[in-house]
């Protein structure tokens, strides 16, 4: 209650409507087991369908959802240590969460007594302060009873995924020590491959503003892991630069000022403002500086493009072999779009039908060839 109290004045009343329905939703279910629906997209990924009560969706929706006792099992001496990182990593104290595996272990030994005692000035600085309040609730009643079952979904670490399964693919050490590919010990620091890309994207930008007069106000633009994290994220899913421009408008604030919006980017000093054109211009600066730090991907996607431009030129379906026997097919078709407008009770409804041709899709051949070689 304190912390949803706390929270309150920084929300919009929708988000307010939203935080008490997810409340109401998970009182009605509290003793009864339900299931979660599921949905699994064309490439193979899993996303959660219900909205209210899942654990893809906001801290508080994450915070509520607990697994049935079915499936919840006493902690083993790795599921402990799992739980103690998974706590550091919802708190991140100083940005923890990229410290080494034993100092995220420490941190929570440490700061064990204001975690059980539910210290409401402690949880309240929390980065995810539901989720970490639910893990907190978690490790009060195992330091009463050692063999309470743990019931709430713990997470564990990734870095990049996408280039992960890239540098896999190709063998590439240097990109895999990046994104922490390399055996590493309890005691080694986690590599931080956005942290990374600061310092050369924010350089980039400078060099713009004090080369270019039209755009001297970038010279004093310094972008945070925050902006940078999406688009690099994103890349290896062949992100374009218009998507890339669209991640950062959300990760700015956006001012509106005689009839027309601007965008507010952090600076060395204040705060930037920026057009859609400036903040295009950014997408593509960090796009060639992602090619630049990381040259086996510019590799990558040259060679997968041209094998598809290739197998275009023949006409015949780019196909490959999953290591696991897995046969992918990849034959895009045109289709032509026919609209069909209802009409009923003074309203007017139009649906599109898609019919599908023989015909290859050329563009999308080429377009999604690297983010269907990674999910598959």
């Amino acid at each position: 209650k304190f912390l949803i109290e706390s929270s309150l004045t920084d929300l919009s009343k929708s988000e307010i409507l939203q935080l008490y329905t997810q409340l109401n939703v998970a009182n009605v279910y509290r003793d009864i087991p339900i299931y979660i629906p599921l949905q699994v997209d064309w490439r193979g990924r899993i996303y959660v369908k219900s909205f209210f009560g899942n654990y893809q969706g906001s801290d508080l929706s994450l915070a509520l959802i607990n697994l049935s006792d079915d499936n919840s099992h006493p902690l083993t001496e790795s599921g402990k240590n799992n739980l103690y990182i998974y706590a550091c990593n919802l708190y991140n104290h100083q940005n923890m969460s990229k410290a080494s595996y034993e100092d995220r272990i420490k941190w929570t030994s440490d700061n064990m007594e204001k975690i059980i005692s539910l210290d409401p000035d402690f949880l309240i600085k929390a980065e995810n302060k539901y989720t970490f309040t639910s893990v907190a609730l978690v490790l009060k009643e195992l330091g009463t009873y050692p063999n309470y079952s743990v019931k709430i979904p713990v997470f564990l670490d990734a870095t990049c995924s996408g280039i992960q399964h890239l540098s896999t693919l190709i063998k590439d050490l240097d990109s895999a020590n990046k994104v922490n590919l390399r055996a590493q010990s309890q005691l080694d620091k986690v590599e931080d491959i956005y942290s990374e890309f600061i310092g050369p994207v924010n350089k980039a930008i400078q060099n713009k503003g004090i080369n270019e007069a039209e755009y001297s106000h970038f010279k004093n633009i310094n972008l945070s892991r925050k902006h940078l994290k999406l688009p690099i994220m994103t890349k290896v899913y062949n992100v374009s630069v218009v998507g890339m421009a669209d991640q950062l408008e959300n990760s700015f604030e956006k001012i509106k000022i005689n009839n027309k919006y601007y965008f507010l980017a952090p600076g060395l000093t204040s705060q930037i403002k920026l057009t859609r054109l400036d903040v295009f211009t950014i997408a593509e600066i960090i796009n060639k500086e992602i090619f630049k730090y990381l040259p086996y991907l510019k590799s990558v996607y040259d060679f997968f493009q041209q094998m598809a431009k290739l197998c275009m030129k023949v006409n015949i379906p780019l196909i490959w072999i999953t290591p696991n026997g897995l046969k992918i097919t990849q034959f895009y078709n045109k289709s032509i779009q026919n609209k069909v407008s209802i009409s009923f009770k003074n309203k007017s409804i139009t649906v599109v039908l898609r019919e599908m041709t023989e015909k290859m899709d050329r563009k999308k051949q080429v377009q999604s060839i690297i983010p269907n070689i990674i999910h598959s």
